[in-house]
């Protein structure tokens, strides 16, 4: 999964099994049949995934910018969609919010003075 997915339709492949291995992980009457399309802007973000697996089985996150952006993206239907069914763990949520609060957008630098 760390690979970067290189064409759309790869993506669209990928989406599809998703959403395939999805129906396992998500319990009967969901509100949200649909996780699939969550994952979407977290697997455009090389690697994302895998971090996010990653730090959920270990608990150590290690997540980039671009990944914590992702994360926020998604928004809070979404992100209670994926993180809150299983195979997360319910105290995962709050500590990948509180991780990713942590990290800032970049600084954007002053433009350099007008020479008089």
């Amino acid at each position: 999964m760390a690979a970067k997915l290189q064409t759309l339709e790869e993506e669209e492949k990928f989406i599809k099994s998703l959403e395939q291995q999805a129906k396992f992980f998500i319990p009967p009457g969901t509100i949200f049949p649909n996780v699939a399309e969550c994952w979407r802007s977290i697997l455009k973000v090389e690697g994302c995934a895998a971090d996010l697996f990653t730090s959920f089985f270990t608990f150590q996150f290690r997540l980039s910018r671009g990944c914590c952006e992702a994360v926020k993206e998604i928004g809070e239907k979404c992100f209670l969609n994926i993180f809150s069914n299983f195979p997360f763990n319910p105290q995962f949520p709050p500590l990948l919010e509180a991780f990713c609060s942590t990290i800032k957008a970049p600084k954007r630098s002053s433009p350099p003075p007008l020479a008089s």
